[in-house]
């Protein structure tokens, strides 16, 4: 029976890592993903000149961007109310990517432009735009999930 606090824990790992005995080992089996992702971007803008000195730049932005998906269909994910792993397999973006996509992606723009003497003028805009991609590092891709990936451990 273990009863070390997390503190002696601690001391004991830092011990075994200036004396180069590991407490403990991961190995993984390196696993290639090979993902795809699409992207459709469509954007409409009008100038109009309310004043002589004041003109709005109205506009609106579409971006459609298909949720990340493998190859050779090598993803999984948790589905809770299963408590099961689902597997990609070909078919629709969702059965590809195990991820519903989102089709609703309006951004709106608006800016102005106000003329306070012939030589200066004052320009602001504002727009809306979505993330489409993924932050570095694999903590968050399906393709990273078992049993694409087999972890092997020892003490």
């Amino acid at each position: 029976m273990n009863s070390l606090t997390g503190v002696q824990k601690q001391v004991y790992s830092i011990a075994d890592f200036l004396f180069d005995a590991d407490n403990h080992y991961e190995l993984d089996n390196n696993p290639v993903a090979h993902l795809r992702q699409r992207m459709y971007f469509g954007y409409v803008q009008d100038d109009w000149k309310v004043t002589d000195k004041l003109t709005l730049n109205l506009g609106l932005r579409y971006e459609f961007a298909t949720p990340q998906y493998e190859r050779d269909n090598k993803l999984s994910n948790f589905l809770p109310s299963a408590a099961a792993l689902i597997y990609a397999s070909s078919g629709s973006l969702f059965q590809r990517a195990l991820i519903h996509p989102d089709y609703h992606n309006l951004a709106p723009r608006i800016g102005l432009a106000y003329q306070i003497t012939p030589k200066t003028v004052i320009r602001s805009g504002y727009g809306i735009s979505y993330v489409q991609f993924n932050r570095l590092g694999g903590e968050n891709l399906l393709a990273y999930n078992g049993p694409m990936v087999k972890a092997a451990t020892s003490s």
